[in-house]
């Protein structure tokens, strides 16, 4: 199941373990380019990133919502992230 492969990832990259109950599924859907699903889930969390011990992830740092707009992105994840900011919940915004 996607769930479980974004759990077992998130704790292969970062040492982080997060409880099922705890992701939230924000979207999938079929990419036609690449011709693949995507799954997009959410975790709250208040984790400090010194916390975490990093694997591939190495090098990565935490952006704010709105400063999104000013990064070289991936065109991949941009409509998910635009997706993201659109959605009305207190928690997903700046």
């Amino acid at each position: 199941m996607p769930i479980e492969t974004f759990i077992r990832e998130l704790k292969e990259e970062t040492n982080y373990s997060v409880r099922q109950d705890k992701v939230i599924a924000l979207r999938e859907y079929l990419n036609k380019e690449s011709n693949s699903w995507r799954y997009i889930f959410f975790i709250e969390s208040d984790v400090e990133k010194e916390d975490l011990t990093l694997g591939e992830g190495a090098g990565f740092d935490w952006i704010k919502i709105e400063s999104l707009d000013k990064l070289d992105l991936a065109e991949e994840v941009v409509p998910d992230l635009e997706f993201f900011k659109t959605l009305n919940n207190p928690h997903f915004l700046p």
